[in-house]
């Protein structure tokens, strides 16, 4: 009888154990969060195709970029501070240049502008303004209205195209994409 119990102490404590089954209560490890880095070369790829391809082209592979190379798309993961975000100049000679406001993983501040190389900015450009109303907007109109929806959305793939500022859109997204990166890698 002494044996028996013996044994049945022994095939238990066998089958609790981690070498034969995985206990319920055994913590999960945790899998390291991957950050890919992205090099320059493949920003300006990217600034590129934006400036090239049609916009359906763009859409596609726009959204391929942000999913290959992992990219936070809001600011859930994001230490608090101030982001700045700035792309090569584009083939205009403008800069695409946006400053975020992170504060507990949320966008609480952002503005958003192309600025040329010579120091005037499309925002407050009133000839540029004026001309661009001709496609049906201007960025005086359109910025505010990306940044808008950033804040409400807080997720630049959300954040919808103004008609006539489609390429825009793009070039805001890949600004906001430049800071997330630099505030998830702090």
């Amino acid at each position: 009888m002494r044996i028996l119990f013996l044994t049945g102490i022994v095939l238990i404590t066998f089958l609790l154990s981690n070498s034969f089954m995985i206990s319920p209560y055994k913590q999960k490890e945790e899998t390291p969060k991957t950050t890919v880095k992205i090099g320059d070369a493949d920003w300006e790829n990217l600034r590129v195709m934006i400036e090239q391809s049609p916009v359906d082209t763009v859409k596609e592979k726009f959204g391929l970029f942000v999913k290959k190379n992992a990219l936070e798309t809001n600011a859930y993961n994001c230490k608090d501070g101030k982001y700045f975000g700035l792309t090569s100049a584009d083939y205009f000679g403008y800069l695409h240049i946006v400053l975020l406001e992170i504060s507990r993983g949320k966008i609480t501040n952002i503005h958003y502008d192309e600025l040329k190389l010579n120091g005037k900015n499309k925002r407050t450009d009133i000839d540029y303004n004026r001309e661009m109303l001709n496609s049906g907007t201007s960025p005086s109109i359109a910025y505010p209205i990306y940044e808008e929806e950033l804040l409400k959305n807080q997720d630049y793939m959300k954040v919808d195209g103004v008609t006539g500022a489609t390429y825009s859109l793009y070039r805001f997204r890949m600004a906001v994409a430049k800071a997330l990166e630099k505030a998830n890698s702090n």
